[in-house]
């Protein structure tokens, strides 16, 4: 006789996230990008998805900036 599963453990996976913080969110590069931002080689990427917290130290540098802001001289 086969076991049976532990309740909880067979659940469908949801695809909704958990919280507000385990989306990603498109950034776009700068100027002043090095060649790695957050940990991941850019290879002349014009735009990156990352988490709130793994994009808070390079929008500080100024490495990205949010999809659609418009640049400092464009205003």
């Amino acid at each position: 006789m086969a076991k049976q599963p532990k309740p909880g453990r067979d659940a469908p996976p949801t695809s909704e996230p958990r919280n507000g913080k385990d989306e990603r969110i498109v950034y776009e590069v700068t100027d002043k990008a090095p060649p790695y931002v957050a940990g991941r080689r850019l290879n002349g990427a014009a735009e990156i998805a990352l988490f709130e917290d793994e994009a808070r130290a390079e929008l500080l540098a100024g490495h990205i900036r949010p999809k659609g802001m418009p640049r400092q001289g464009d205003a």
